[in-house]
């Protein structure tokens, strides 16, 4: 039980850094005004929304004989062709 909670605190704090600390390096180190910062941060939330089904379609069976992603999200056969 103390993995997960471990487990946890370090994705949280991974998600973190990268939703708070990515803008506030940008601005302040790369010298970038808070439009140019919003416009790399919503590039990284586009690519994280066109991979997630990705890498869900190529997950490990959760059901014997079933992929993840036809199992739980069937809208994702449009997607891709994996399920």
């Amino acid at each position: 039980m103390t993995l997960i909670y471990v487990q946890f605190i370090l994705t949280n704090m991974a998600f973190y850094s990268i939703m708070f600390g990515i803008p506030s390096y940008l601005q302040r180190v790369q010298m970038m005004d808070a439009q140019q910062a919003g416009l790399v941060m919503l590039s990284i939330a586009g690519f994280s929304v066109i991979v997630t089904p990705l890498v869900a379609a190529g997950s490990t069976e959760a059901v014997p004989g079933r992929r993840f992603c036809s199992e739980r999200f069937p809208s994702l056969r449009d997607v891709c062709s994996c399920c």
